[in-house]
């Protein structure tokens, strides 16, 4: 029986937590989006004051904190998870925002001219990297929640898929992701996916990370506008991952097994 919990636990270690849900925004509306159905939660708006903001620009995670901006603004701002509320982070006086995204460690952004740059989760200053070699992007995208960070965008005549280089700004290109993407997110075990903008209806997709190829996934209902920002919902929310219940279950076990042990 010892033998066996064990074992469990090692199974249980070795379970990827997932994300079946992501926070979304489609502009001024902020909620969550089941990513296997599509389906859009509204939660609040994206307001700083009474003023809804457009965070058009996408969302990016640190710390199991949310941010966002509006493209072509220099403003950046932490999102109320409970209800899509803004605070001013900071306004840089670099450049400003086209698209958003977010590694495990760090967040960045592309401007207009598609330069890379780190963004200060603290203040919102922006730190040049450099070049991605790429034109002006149109309709883009940066990802969340991956080592990698991924971007699409309308360039040559094509959608495309690219990796960022973080170190120096340079964009390598992985195929052709034959329709628009408008927001992107790692789900945090082996799915990058992907919401496209059109042809309606708006869907989830799933991109392959190894040519770009795009599946199409279900439409997004219950939102009202596009969406073009998405990021993972923190374990600390609440909401127990599959590895946390499997590992709960384990530890029960062994504790039932050790004091057996300890009446005999």
């Amino acid at each position: 029986m010892f033998l066996k919990t064990v074992l469990g636990l090692l199974l249980c270690s070795s379970i990827q937590a997932w994300a079946t849900n992501a926070y979304a925004t489609t502009g001024t509306e902020f909620g969550t989006t089941n990513l296997s159905t599509g389906a859009f939660t509204l939660l609040g708006s994206t307001e700083l004051g009474s003023t809804p903001e457009s965070l058009s620009a996408g969302l990016g995670e640190i710390g199991g904190l949310l941010y966002g901006a509006q493209a072509g603004t220099a403003t950046l701002y932490e999102i109320n998870e409970t209800n899509g509320a803004l605070t001013t982070i900071g306004t840089n006086v670099t450049t400003e925002y086209h698209d958003l995204g977010s590694t495990l460690t760090a967040m960045y952004t592309i401007d207009a001219a598609a330069n890379l740059y780190s963004v200060n989760p603290s203040n919102g200053a922006l730190t040049l990297i450099g070049s991605t070699g790429l034109a002006e992007p149109g309709t883009a995208s940066l990802s969340t929640n991956s080592s990698t960070l991924y971007f699409t965008e309308f360039n040559g005549g094509a959608y495309q898929l690219y990796t960022i280089n973080t170190s120096t700004g340079a964009a390598t290109l992985v195929g052709t992701t034959s329709t628009p993407i408008g927001a992107l997110m790692w789900d945090g075990a082996s799915v990058l996916y992907g919401v496209q903008d059109s042809p309606d209806p708006v869907a989830v997709d799933t991109i392959n990370t190894a040519n770009g190829a795009v599946t199409l996934g279900p439409a997004v209902t219950g939102a009202a506008g596009d969406i073009n920002g998405l990021a993972p919902i923190p374990s600390s929310s609440g909401v127990p991952e599959p590895a946390s219940w499997c590992l709960l279950g384990a530890g029960l076990l062994v504790i039932g097994r050790w004091r057996r042990l300890q009446t005999r």
